[in-house]
């Protein structure tokens, strides 16, 4: 199958890093307040109908503390129903970067509550995640960087 384009816009938030485009790093800061989440998950809302081709997605959750508040867990899930039918179209695969097993819980809970119908992955790098899903984006025919962008390399 030749490779496809993979046409995308901007999203605009100082979380995610777009420099490996059409392959999207989510950095969740540690303790981030709910005000701040939901402000991050509004601007993705705000970015995802303005796809028009496959991306992959990369939720680096390190640098995040254990402790993810009830209201927190509900913005995640409310996010996940809302932007379930272009993820669904266009998500290619979303790799969840993990090292703490409380933190892989509260996705795991979430994933329960909204299973995803698109490929996903837990890793515990970067370096693992994204060939993982550059081998999901190459499934659907689209090009993207074999390695990740500058900045994007560490353990």
């Amino acid at each position: 199958m030749p490779y496809a384009e993979a046409v995308t816009d901007a999203i605009h938030h100082p979380w995610v890093d777009d420099r490996g485009a059409p392959i999207y790093v989510w950095r969740i800061p540690p303790g981030p307040s709910t005000q701040d989440l939901s402000e991050a998950l509004a601007a993705i809302r705000l970015w995802v109908p303005t796809l028009d081709g496959p991306y992959g997605w990369i939720n680096d959750t390190r640098e995040l503390s254990a402790t993810v508040v009830a209201s927190q867990r509900k913005l995640l899930t409310d996010h996940l129903s809302l932007v379930e039918p272009f993820a669904q179209r266009w998500c290619a695969g979303m790799a969840t970067v993990v090292t703490n097993q409380a933190v892989r819980g509260v996705g795991t809970a979430i994933e329960w509550m909204v299973p995803h119908k698109w490929p996903t992955g837990y890793f515990t790098t970067i370096r693992e995640a994204w060939p993982w899903v550059h081998g999901q984006l190459a499934n659907k025919g689209v090009r993207a960087m074999l390695t990740p962008a500058p900045g994007l390399t560490e353990v």
